[in-house]
């Protein structure tokens, strides 16, 4: 996938028309990052690259592109070098200048610096701007003037050379004033670069507190959807009753106490004595019913709104990530602004301030709407398919959050990668070291098969649906509540708190206990001695009078089914029955169904079954009689 990104990025012609991106080659780079202040850039047919002085942008000089040369052409210099050769001899001007008037300063008293004169003379032919013989310095070439700086300027030769001229003259003035400046008042500038980096400091702290706020206010949402996919799932914390790979809810209160008793307990304890209660209780549990059946919607929309709520908060804090950025790139360019020596630096913030932001706000709106798109079509097709099959299981729900977690972490990545990509090309990273970065990616994709098989069975578990986060499943022989599934790998809890991490590519045969139902496979043996036809009988009856309470009433979805007979063995007759229930509430039922039915057949007086075992002599004559002689 990386490689596939790298090529589409570094391979098509069309990015280097965008000016957004820089297109010079390796060789014209000077800086460590690839960022150079005399980058060229095209200019119609041309090339163009600036020329700067303390950080003023003073022309632009012009040369043809490589493919345009002839072949006695080749000592031609190129705009980039040209504006590098300008702004080494304009410094050097700057710093001699400065030199002499020290010294001059230093053995007369009143002595008053001469200001520089330049003027616009022929050199072999050519029209040039240079600095005549005067006082401290020597004569030397600044510019020359080309017919292809004319033509891209659209005025004469002779006009852009008194133009440039005076731009040399103005610069050159001001560069040695403000040097002389801060050689008279050294301190100045070190009170202004210590006022800014306070405002810094200040800003940057005002942010991380906003930032620290919204990111409580995220982990409190992020708290309050895990309890709600708890709920969804029926309580993370699930128990054995028969095996080891078999789970169930095990919650602190009982559920052998119907809701009412426990509410009457409660009320004789605190003496409350409410005569319409029971009444208003009996409403209340109506309008219960009707609201059960409708809670796995009601659950998708709240868990929507939860996810929208987190994801407009992630783009806040993202957001406020840039602002930070931000403002250490204005920062920094306020800083190096102080000194003339360090002021070119501050086109490099700028440019920072500028094309970062913007590449990784666009990648951050994207990825964050594409999560909202996710969401809400995940939520809006198991909103449809719960009704289409007019079911109150929270099967859809558990997809739902299973798919979102995976579709979210495939787009961030994707986008990751890309702002990525984008930001070292923004730093002057050529697209041939960019295109190096996918043959890596390539070969350590070759090393990492099984890393690609763990993807692609993950993305066939996610389409097949063979299970979701919430489904309690036996995978390979290992059991668990699948707690975490992504497109590389399943991670399970079982009883003891373990977490178990299998890789997707190693998932064979998978038994999922609770994927939209789930069944109590019951089984009892009673005595030979006992009535067989009474004990199915009251079997019958105790799961009948089970479902008809409220407590009971929408997880067991469907009547008890008696198979009958199953065994006839030594320790008695074997009864086995069926009893379907909403997933992953097989083990709650089971539990309060036997409770309930070892305490009928204590009443009724139905014995269970008990091992017995029958010896029996044949043909015995004693060898040896205790206290006698042994027979001859």
């Amino acid at each position: 996938m990386v490689a596939l990104i790298l090529s589409g990025l570094c391979s098509s012609p069309a990015l280097s028309q965008i000016p957004l991106f820089p297109t010079s080659e390796p060789q014209n780079s000077t800086s460590a990052l690839g960022w150079n202040i005399n980058e060229m850039y095209d200019c119609g047919n041309i090339l163009c690259s600036p020329v700067y002085v303390d950080g003023n942008f003073l022309f632009s000089v012009t040369s043809l592109p490589e493919n345009q040369l002839n072949s006695g052409d080749q000592y031609i210099l190129s705009a980039e070098e040209r504006a590098k050769n300008i702004q080494n001899t304009l410094y050097r001007i700057i710093n001699s200048k400065q030199l002499y008037d020290l010294q001059q300063q230093e053995t007369e008293e009143n002595y008053n610096a001469s200001s520089l004169k330049i003027e616009v003379g022929e050199l072999f032919g050519q029209t040039v701007v240079f600095l005549p013989d005067q006082e401290g310095l020597v004569s030397r070439k600044i510019v020359t003037i080309t017919e292809l700086d004319a033509r891209y300027a659209e005025k004469q030769i002779s006009n852009l050379a008194e133009e440039w001229k005076n731009t040399l003259e103005q610069q050159l003035h001001k560069s040695i004033s403000e040097r002389e400046k801060l050689f008279t008042v050294p301190f100045q500038p070190l009170k202004t670069v210590a006022r800014r980096l306070l405002w810094i400091i200040f800003i940057s702290l005002s942010i991380y507190v906003i930032y620290r706020l919204i990111k409580a206010w995220d982990r409190k949402l992020r708290r309050t959807l895990q309890e709600l996919d708890n709920s969804i799932a029926f309580n993370a914390e699930s128990g054995s009753s028969e095996n080891s790979t078999s789970f169930s809810s095990e919650r602190d209160s009982s559920s052998s106490e119907s809701f009412p008793n426990n509410l009457a307990w409660i009320l004789k304890g605190n003496n409350i004595k409410l005569p319409g209660f029971w009444k208003q209780l009996n409403d209340t549990t109506t309008q219960l019913e009707s609201l059960l059946q409708v809670l796995p919607q009601l659950l998708i929309k709240r868990r929507t709104f939860l996810k929208q709520q987190r994801n407009f908060l992630n783009l806040i804090l993202q957001l406020l990530l840039t602002v930070q950025f931000l403002i250490w790139s204005w920062g920094g360019a306020a800083l190096v602004n102080v000194y003339p020596q360090t002021r070119n630096y501050q086109h490099f913030f700028w440019e920072l301030s500028l094309n970062l932001p913007l590449v990784w706000v666009s990648i951050i709106i994207l990825n964050k709407l594409g999560d909202f798109l996710i969401e809400w079509s995940l939520s809006r097709w198991a909103r449809y398919s719960a009704r289409q099959e007019s079911s109150s299981s929270s099967r859809y729900v558990l997809r739902a959050n299973t798919y979102s977690t995976a579709l979210t972490q495939l787009t961030g990545f994707i986008f990751i990668t890309l702002g990525l990509l984008m930001t070292l090309r923004l730093l002057g990273f050529s697209p041939a070291i960019l295109a190096s970065f996918g043959v890596i990616a390539v070969t350590l994709s070759w090393f990492s098969q099984n890393t690609v098989q763990d993807l692609l069975n993950g993305a066939l578990i996610l389409w097949n649906d063979r299970y979701a986060v919430g489904d309690v499943v036996d995978i390979n022989g290992v059991g668990g509540l699948v707690e975490k599934l992504n497109l590389y790998m399943t991670q399970l809890r079982n009883l003891d708190g373990e977490a178990i991490t299998i890789p997707n590519g190693s998932v064979g045969i998978v038994r999922n206990m609770t994927k939209d139902w789930s069944r109590v496979n019951f089984s009892v043996v009673i005595a030979y001695d006992a009535d067989l036809n009474r004990a199915m009988e009251l079997i019958e009856e105790t799961a009948s009078a089970m479902r008809k309470e409220p407590t009971w009433e929408n997880i067991i979805t469907d009547d008890l089914q008696m198979l009958g007979v199953d065994e006839l063995s030594h320790q008695g007759v074997l009864i086995r029955a069926l009893i379907r229930t909403q997933p992953i509430r097989q083990w709650d039922v089971a539990r309060e169904f036997r409770r309930r039915l070892k305490l009928v057949f204590e009443k009724e007086g139905i014995g269970i079954g008990v091992p017995q075992q029958s010896v029996r002599l044949k043909d015995y004559s004693p060898v040896v009689s205790l206290g006698s002689q042994p027979m001859k």
